[in-house]
């Protein structure tokens, strides 16, 4: 569901303006009853999560505050042995390009006693995906594979009631700090059992159990959802499966839509390389846009029309956006902007307006020879900017739907 860079209902700018009035009466945002700064982009998120009742979904920010703003900035350092166990990261898109969150329970170990770990773990793992893996107005949302392979012989049962608390922890986390962004939810490997039962029920978010589905058959199933070079082999693709100390960095990889089907060459009876992926969709990649994107542009703006001062904190800014057609044409009605605002519907127009030194330097490759090896992970991401190619979801931008 897109919610940001895009025209809201007047039902919406109804509801935010009532959002707004409380948020001042309360004191909590600014002295016009601006949200905090840490909110303004999630309040119709939260509107939703709270069934559209204002008076929860201001409550929600108390939560969002406590949960989420104290415990950032994040740094990697204090969190990378965590993620280097294997039990949640990042793996590819699906079909729509939305980033999927594999979370492996029997690999928790001795975090899954310590809330507090599990927790600032989520957040971080949450966080560079709305930092790096969102394009606001086009890809809002992840989809999530639990997996409970092994679970019941690495749980000891004297854990039993921690590790539930911990689940719970995990899912308040996903519902009220990052509420509306769950896609959709596949178990994988469920064993029998009500502690089993127990213990993934509580991961879940409320609001997101009818998402949750159990495929029996999880190649087939996640076939249809995935281009085969996005999963590792244990759920059909063709990547390789990673062990606990390799899934980070996250691993991303082009061709999410199914591109290669267009490509010349595929269809031809050429060897492609083994995760699936043709050469000519690799070269399309031969530099980084890791420099060419921003926060600016991650984050997006919610066109919030309730009021004029609400409206006028984005207004001007939303013509810098990469916008579809559809946000374009409502950008240029006279009640908004007035001014005739393009669309960005390809690379080319991407990053004319994005990074005009960057599309310079995509020319200049044009004329070079094509590369042998691309490399998806690097041992030492200090050596030089070009890791950013490699770890950064941003090399998947062609991918999506522009």
């Amino acid at each position: 569901q897109i919610f940001l860079n895009v025209r809201l209902t007047q039902q919406e700018n109804d509801l935010l303006r009532e959002m707004h009035k409380l948020v001042q009466k309360r004191g909590l945002g600014g002295p016009n009853g601006e949200f905090p700064r840490y909110m303004e982009q999630h309040a119709l998120r939260m509107l939703q999560t709270s069934k559209f009742k204002v008076s929860k979904a201001v409550d929600m920010m108390n939560s969002f505050r406590k949960e989420r703003v104290r415990r950032l900035p994040l740094q990697e350092d204090g969190v990378k042995r965590d993620l280097q166990s294997g039990w949640i990261y990042w793996h590819g898109r699906d079909r729509s390009c939305r980033p999927c969150l594999v979370i492996r329970l029997d690999r928790l170990g001795e975090l899954g006693r310590d809330r507090e770990r599990t927790v600032r773990t989520v957040i971080f793992t949450l966080e560079y995906a709305l930092r790096y893996a969102m394009v606001p107005g086009r890809v809002e949302n992840w989809v999530v594979i639990i997996d409970l392979v092994n679970v019941m012989s690495a749980i000891n049962p004297l854990h039993f009631t921690s590790l539930i608390g911990t689940a719970t922890a995990i899912g308040a986390t996903l519902e009220k700090i990052y509420c509306g962004r769950m896609g959709w939810i596949r178990i994988v490997n469920m064993p029998g059992g009500a502690f089993v039962n127990k213990l993934v029920t509580g991961t879940i978010p409320s609001e997101k159990r009818d998402k949750v589905m159990f495929p029996m058959d999880i190649g087939q199933d996640l076939s249809e959802l995935f281009e085969p070079n996005q999963l590792e082999r244990k759920y059909g693709g063709l990547a390789p499966d990673l062990q606990p100390h390799e899934v980070y960095p996250y691993k991303f990889f082009p061709n999410a839509r199914g591109l290669a089907s267009n490509v010349k060459g595929v269809d031809g009876g050429e060897e492609q390389p083994k995760d699936g992926t043709p050469e000519e969709v690799r070269e399309s990649e031969a530099f980084s846009l890791h420099h060419s994107t921003s926060l600016f542009f991650h984050e997006g703006l919610l066109w919030d029309e309730s009021c004029p001062l609400a409206k006028q904190k984005w207004a001007e800014e939303a013509k810098k956006h990469c916008l579809t057609p559809y946000s374009a044409k409502a950008l240029s009605e006279p009640e908004l902007s007035g001014e005739v605002v393009q669309p960005v519907r390809d690379m080319h127009s991407w990053l004319a307006r994005s990074n005009p030194a960057a599309m310079r330097h995509q020319k200049h490759l044009d004329h070079l020879p094509p590369r042998t090896t691309t490399s998806t992970t690097r041992t030492d991401p200090d050596d030089d900017d070009s890791h950013f190619e490699d770890i950064l979801p941003i090399k998947n931008f062609h991918n999506i739907s522009l």
